[in-house]
């Protein structure tokens, strides 16, 4: 079941039993994956059936949901992707909550040339079997 996060964040990443929340960089990919085939009874003719919705969303911002709000730090982020484990993504877009289990498929860091601040950093996720519509 999803968790309601009200911090402003519209995304929980699940990892290594700790839950985070994060900001989707508007960002979320669902690509339907298609099979075609050509049979007899459609008289040659191509016929496409969508066979699985796969996708991928890019997160930034993720901070623990202990409570705390604490921001993670660049090596928090570092040691989740390196820990190569999969991750759980609740996505929210009003009060409908979809949800999905993926890995985490590149890190991105941005160090501004303003040593006063902080690097910008985004997670992208792979979700190969999409997001599912929870109850």
């Amino acid at each position: 079941m999803a968790e309601t996060i009200d911090l402003g964040y519209n995304t929980v990443v699940k990892a290594g039993g700790k839950t985070f929340a994060g900001v989707s960089q508007d960002e979320l990919t669902l690509t339907p994956e298609l099979k075609e085939s050509y049979t007899k009874a459609d008289a040659g003719n191509r016929r496409t059936q969508i066979v699985r919705v796969g996708g991928g969303i890019s997160v930034s911002g993720l901070c623990s949901t202990d409570g705390t709000a604490t921001v993670l730090d660049r090596a928090g982020i570092i040691d989740l992707v390196l820990a190569k484990q999969q991750v759980e993504v609740d996505y929210t877009v009003g009060s409908t909550v979809y949800s999905g289990t993926g890995n985490v498929s590149s890190y991105r860091e941005t160090t501004p040339a303003d040593p006063n601040t902080d690097p910008t950093y985004t997670l992208d996720i792979n979700l190969p079997n999409g997001l599912a519509k929870q109850a």
